[in-house]
This record gives structure tokens, C-alpha cells and sequence, in this order.
């Protein structure tokens, strides 16, 4: 494994570039690297205390692009005034190492991150008088692609704990399954832009599967659900999502709405690395 694009390396090279930062005062790990569980699968969990939000809002993406361009970002806690929470993805490293960021006037702000945290570095110089904040954001209406790159952290799930021999992969390919179950009855039956919807109803299953379905479509699909009850996850899981990213390509297509394809196809190539 080359050193240079695992997890550990990642998180040193963000406190290194972001301690330079005069408003940063603290940065702090959790998760895994708090047991030292850390693997080659895990991701990188980083908590930034800043006393100048608004500095720190307009430089903090392209302080981390300094090491690896960014190819997606999934934002959260739109409701909350002076927090920057979001999911980043970088092209130079898996998905595995998809950066958890929050950046927050001090380590109490969010509760969940006190005290089950680890610090990294600490400036006891730096006044924590918050000088600048930012204001709470409307959450924006979904769309295909914020959608679409929630979805994708199923995939990465499901990869990880195949590959760790856990149990959890079953949930992870059962959303897989039904969204793209979902997405292909919306096939035959009009594109929605309904994008949260979780599996058909028992009527529309079969009505999916014993009278809308061409024959090249069911062989496919009994891949991914076998007649014989007997499951072969991964291959299931593939299917699954192949024809997932198959039906939301034409799904974005039809309805004209834009989607991130040079994250699908960077998660496309990862899981096809992944699970050969």
C-alpha cells in the first residue's frame, strides 16, 4: 500500500496546512483514531475550532484542494449558525478517505464531538473570542446530484465492511438494491423527482416484475435478487449498482436535471477496483 494515500497521512498533511491558519486555535480527531483503529478503510474525522469563521469559510476548500482536488462535497447542519459540516471527497485518494470535516467556534459548540474527541494541535496563544461568524444556511432544495452524492457513501459502506467481514454490508446492499429497484420502476412508469423514496409496494413490485420488465432487464435483476434464495452479495451488490448508476444516468437525463458524472464514474472505477 503506498504510504503517501492512507488515512493517517491524510489527517497529518490537514493539521500541518491548517495549524499555519492564525485563526484556527484547536484541531481534533474522533472515530476510529481515537482507539487506534485506524485502517485502510477508514475515513478521516477532522474538528477545525476557529475565532474567525468567516476567514476560515473562505479559505478552507482550497486549503484541502492544496492537497488533492476535491471531486464531491455532501453539506449538513444547514440549520445551525457558525458550523461548516460537510463530507469531502478527493480525487487523489478512495473514497475510503473521504474527509469528515466540522469547523466550529470551540469544541463544545456540538455536543456530539465533547468529549469523545482526540487533540491534534492546540494554540494556548490564540484569543477564542469569536470575532467573525457566519450566519445558518437554508438547507437548499435536494436535487438529483445532492442526492445522488448522499447515495454514494452506501457504496463506500458497503465496500468497507465486505471487505472487513462485517455484517453490515447486508444493510448497506439492501438500500443499494431497492433504490435501484426504485429507480427502474420509475423506468416504466415516469421519472419522479421524488429522490428519498425507499422501495416499491408489493403491488408495484409485481407489477414490475411480471408485466412491465423486458427479458434482458429480469435477467439482470435475478442476478441481483436469485430465484434460488441463495445470495452471492458482491455479485448482487455489482448488479445492484450497475444498473442503478445505468438508470440515473438516463434518469438525469430525461428530466435534464445535472449530476456530478465524473464523481459517479470516480466511484464506479473505485468499486469496480474494489471488487473484482
Amino acid at each position: 500500500m503506498n504510504t503517501d494515500f492512507t488515512p493517517q497521512n491524510l489527517l497529518k498533511q490537514l493539521v500541518d496546512k491548517f495549524s499555519k491558519s492564525e485563526e484556527i486555535f484547536l484541531i481534533a480527531t474522533f472515530g476510529s483514531a481515537i482507539n487506534n483503529e485506524v485502517d485502510e478503510y477508514s475515513d478521516v474525522d477532522i474538528i477545525l475550532c476557529s475565532n474567525d469563521l468567516a476567514t476560515t469559510y473562505g479559505n478552507y476548500r482550497q486549503i484541502i484542494e492544496s492537497i488533492s482536488p476535491i471531486t464531491a462535497v455532501s453539506s449538513f447542519y444547514y440549520d445551525k449558525p457558525n458550523v461548516i459540516s460537510e463530507v469531502l471527497y478527493l480525487k487523489s485518494y478512495k473514497p475510503y478517505q473521504k474527509i469528515d470535516l466540522t469547523i466550529i467556534p470551540y469544541l463544545g459548540y456540538l455536543s456530539d464531538f465533547n468529549p469523545n474527541v482526540f487533540i491534534l494541535y492546540e494554540n494556548q496563544v490564540i484569543d477564542r473570542t469569536l470575532k467573525r461568524g457566519i450566519v445558518h444556511k437554508n438547507k437548499p432544495v435536494e436535487t438529483l446530484d445532492t442526492w445522488m452524492t448522499n447515495y454514494m457513501s452506501l457504496v463506500i459502506g458497503f465496500v468497507k465492511t465486505y471487505k472487513r467481514q462485517n455484517m453490515e454490508m447486508y444493510r448497506y446492499w439492501d438500500l443499494v438494491k431497492d433504490a435501484m429497484i426504485v429507480l427502474m420502476f420509475e423506468k416504466y412508469n415516469g421519472w419522479s423527482k421524488q429522490y428519498d423514496r425507499p422501495r416499491l409496494t408489493s403491488a408495484e413490485f409485481k407489477d414490475l416484475f411480471y408485466r412491465k420488465i423486458n427479458k434482458n432487464e429480469f435477467d439482470l435483476l435475478t442476478q441481483a435478487l436469485p430465484q434460488s434464495g441463495v445470495l452471492d452479495v458482491k455479485h448482487s451488490f455489482l448488479v445492484s449498482f450497475f444498473l442503478f448508476s445505468e438508470l440515473l444516468v438516463i434518469k438525469s437525463n430525461f428530466l435534464k436535471e445535472y449530476i456530478n458524472q465524473e464523481f459517479l464514474d470516480y466511484i464506479r472505477n473505485f468499486l469496480q477496483a474494489e471488487l473484482k
